[in-house]
């Protein structure tokens, strides 16, 4: 409406001058952000969930801490976006998301309350532990690609995944093994298996369980760092 009304008042070269001033203000815009739907690697529905409660023995399990990549891992991710809502109220851009909960068979309305501020050994735990039989598919929360396949004393079995805004890193540990296909910088769709519940780390052998876990990444771009965000109430009720 604005070079409209521009053009009736100026002509020639004064038009087209105009027109570039206002193009070159107006901002690009975000791509919209938005899941293909749930699509399996292998269409598992794992075996039925057994117990929905964290076991206390969980309570004296040192919890991850950020992790240390490879040698051989930059660790320096795609330029950050511009100002969003991510910026403003990041658990609010989460729900928008409608996180998956990323172990097979289980609701929302099943799961055990958060954990995220409990005390795992001399640490706070800043992230969520889902229990669940030892096979049970690891389900990705929200779509984006493969960041690290990483492998730790603590969290044994890792899959580090970036979502679609670049700014989010989700991670899934103590995984008993990963999914067959997976593989480091492929892309994920929300409801995809990325691996399998297990004990691996400093889980304790008998109760098996997924680490759950959601950071913010920091201005140094990093998918082993940032600031982490309680899980469980950001998770859908699909």
């Amino acid at each position: 409406m604005t070079s409209s009304r521009i053009g009736t008042r100026a002509s020639g070269p004064l038009r087209l001058v105009a027109a570039l001033i206002l193009t070159s203000c107006v901002p690009d815009a975000e791509p919209p952000i938005r899941d293909p739907g749930t699509v399996r690697l292998d269409g598992a529905d794992g075996p039925a969930i057994l117990s929905r409660t964290v076991d206390d023995t969980l309570s004296g399990v040192e919890p991850l801490a950020e992790a240390v990549p490879p040698a051989a891992a930059t660790g320096v991710l795609a330029p950050r976006p511009a100002v969003s809502l991510i910026d403003v109220d990041p658990a609010a851009y989460l729900r928008e998301l409608r996180l998956l909960v990323p172990v097979a068979g289980m609701s929302r309305d099943e799961l055990p309350p958060s954990n995220f501020d409990q005390a795992r050994g001399t640490r706070r735990h800043e992230a969520y532990d889902i229990l669940a039989p030892r096979g049970t598919p690891v389900l990705a929360a929200t779509g984006g690609r493969v960041a690290a396949l990483h492998v730790s004393e603590a969290g044994g079995n890792t899959v580090y995944t970036i979502d679609r805004s670049e700014r989010f890193v989700l991670f899934y540990a103590h995984l008993d093994r990963y999914h067959p296909g997976i593989h480091e910088g492929m892309p994920v769709s929300r409801g995809d298996t990325v691996g399998y519940v297990g004990t691996t780390g400093n889980a304790p052998p008998t109760v098996p369980h997924l680490h759950f876990a959601i950071v913010l990444m920091g201005e140094e771009r990093r998918w082993w760092s940032g600031t982490p965000l309680d899980p469980q109430p950001l998770l859908a009720r699909d």
